[in-house]
């Protein structure tokens, strides 16, 4: 999206700080920020532009080697690979219709970058629980293969987020209005 923004405003110049840290965003002099989740009370203002949810993946290679997958708890003994973030306990939560399972995980490889995940599952090192927009190239080569495929995360938002400013700038507000609207395009 960053990309395609500067290809149709060359004029604008963009710094891209791709981090997994919280960010002041005031303090720290950043325009404008992505938060994923919910958004906790802020002197933000924020701009919900989507939302996505997560699925369960895994090669078929993996997935022959097990007994089958037919539910929930059948997953449970399987080894599995995790997103992690320093200090925070892994648990999967899935939905289906109105039923809520949560599933205490503890990873044979956890790592805060996704695609070391996919990777890992695509080379057949467990189950893999990610955001099913990440994956689609590999489901659609066929390289992973959705588990379960009736369950997935509850839908998580995404915010644009700014500092509160009685003026926006006319490069932050195209900014926001472009990307709000390539978002929707995907999601």
């Amino acid at each position: 999206i960053v990309l395609k923004f500067r290809k149709r405003y060359p004029k604008i110049t963009i710094e891209l700080d791709l981090t997994g840290r919280f960010v002041d965003l005031a303090y720290e002099g950043f325009d404008v920020g992505v938060r994923i989740g919910p958004l906790e009370d802020s002197t933000l203002n924020c701009r919900k532009i989507g939302s996505f949810s997560y699925g369960l993946y895994a090669s078929s290679q993996f997935l022959k080697s097990t007994a089958g997958i037919k539910k929930i708890s059948d997953i449970r003994p399987l080894p599995k690979l995790g997103f992690s973030r320093m200090g925070h306990r892994l648990e999967w939560k899935l939905v289906k219709g109105g039923q809520l399972e949560t599933l205490p995980v503890s990873p044979v490889l956890s790592s805060n970058n996704y695609w070391v995940i996919e990777r890992a599952a695509r080379e057949h090192s467990g189950i893999a629980f990610m955001p099913r927009f990440l994956v689609a190239d590999s489901v659609k080569k066929g390289t992973l293969i959705p588990v379960l495929p009736e369950w997935h995360s509850p839908e998580i938002p995404i915010h644009l987020v700014f500092p509160n400013q009685r003026f926006i700038s006319t490069k932050l507000r195209t900014f926001l209005d472009f990307t709000a609207a390539e978002v929707a395009k995907k999601f």
